[in-house]
């Protein structure tokens, strides 16, 4: 299709692409030019508009052109070239995550957006063995995506069709369901202004290409692993509050505001997931998946460790019977609120609070 002319300087800088439609990653020409240069040799472009392009690259032949450093030993005829190593191509092997059995591909997704579909399959390869895939080539099929599943986690390139990966970022930043989603960028750009605009737009984590598949990889698994913790903390130890299982204003506010309609009504029996979502003004569906992908529990248990929260706060606080406990927090009977106190804390009320004693 030819090079218009203003491109033609630019095309053999590193990471320049000519449009946001151009399926190279701006690495191929730059390569050529280095290696050119490496031999003491020429480029010359020759391109009109729609009509083609040519490309002429000369290289000086014959020995005298290069001094006795820069010319190659004498080629041994038995040596074989080095072989290559493929094993980063391959998926995983199983025991590779043995030790983190908790993390595993039936609880764990993730979104793979771009859309050059050779990058997205060989993430796919990386990640397919342990998690759920999702795959997206630009970001406004992503954001409904996003929207519909709630992934775990978002990989995104930033140079794309439609909508690029920044402004995908924004919008999942900005809607209810996906804002606590954490954000990979993948970027060609290693410029610090590229990055500032990344991390600006919401995205938690910025990688350059060409990037290492380790890091990312490890990147990834302490992502899913201090969430794990976070939500294990928030219903292991009565004093976490939800609001700590996000990072955002938004959602923190929306947590606090979650808890404080629980707790002002907790002696309530009628108070479930309608109760709530007509004090919120939020669908059913959404309250559900917000609860469930931050804390990993469904709207009822969610407010049964609140109720079992404040039942420890009564305990620690008052002289009271186990009976005026579950009454007040909405648990009915002390039978009741003794079974769930046991499935949640692994240990009757009083055995809890003697052990609290103790200690």
């Amino acid at each position: 299709i030819g090079i218009t002319e203003e491109s033609l300087p630019k095309i053999f800088e590193r990471y320049y692409r000519v449009s946001k439609n151009h399926l190279g990653s701006g690495v191929g020409l730059a390569l050529v030019k280095s290696l050119t240069q490496l031999h003491k040799g020429d480029i010359y472009v020759y391109s009109e508009r729609y009509k083609g392009t040519e490309i002429i690259i000369g290289i000086p032949w014959g020995e005298q052109s290069y001094d006795s450093s820069e010319l190659a030993a004498p080629c041994d005829q038995n040596a074989q070239l080095e072989s290559i190593d493929t094993s980063i191509l391959l998926p995983l092997r199983e025991h590779d995550n043995d030790h983190h059995p908790s993390i595993t591909k039936l609880n764990k997704s993730i979104l793979l957006v771009d859309d050059n579909h050779e990058l997205r399959s060989f993430l796919k390869q990386t990640f397919e063995n342990f998690y759920y895939i999702y795959e997206a080539d630009d970001g406004k099929s992503a954001v409904e995506i996003a929207t519909e599943q709630i992934p775990d986690l978002i990989i995104s390139d930033v140079m794309m069709p439609v909508m690029n990966g920044i402004e995908f970022c924004k919008a999942v930043k900005e809607k209810f369901e996906t804002r606590h989603i954490p954000f990979i960028i993948l970027s060609a750009k290693d410029a610090l202004s590229t990055k500032i605009e990344g991390m600006e737009s919401g995205a938690d984590y910025y990688f350059s290409k060409p990037l290492s598949i380790d890091l990312l990889r490890l990147t990834v698994h302490n992502i899913f692993e201090q969430s794990e913790k976070l939500k294990q903390r928030y219903t292991n130890n009565y004093l976490a509050e939800a609001a700590e299982l996000v990072h955002s204003e938004k959602d923190k506010e929306f947590f606090n505001t979650l808890t404080a309609i629980i707790e002002e009504n907790i002696d309530d029996l009628k108070l479930d997931a309608d109760f709530l979502c007509e004090r919120l003004y939020i669908s059913r569906t959404k309250l559900y998946q917000k609860i469930k992908s931050i804390s990993g529990q469904s709207v009822g248990d969610f407010i049964r460790t609140i109720r079992l929260k404040k039942a420890i706060q009564i305990m620690t606080h008052e002289v009271i019977a186990m009976n005026d406990v579950a009454d007040r927090v909405g648990l009915q009977s002390s039978s009741n609120f003794s079974r769930a106190f046991k499935r949640e804390y692994g240990k009757s009320p009083l055995q809890f609070m003697q052990s609290l004693k103790k200690n």
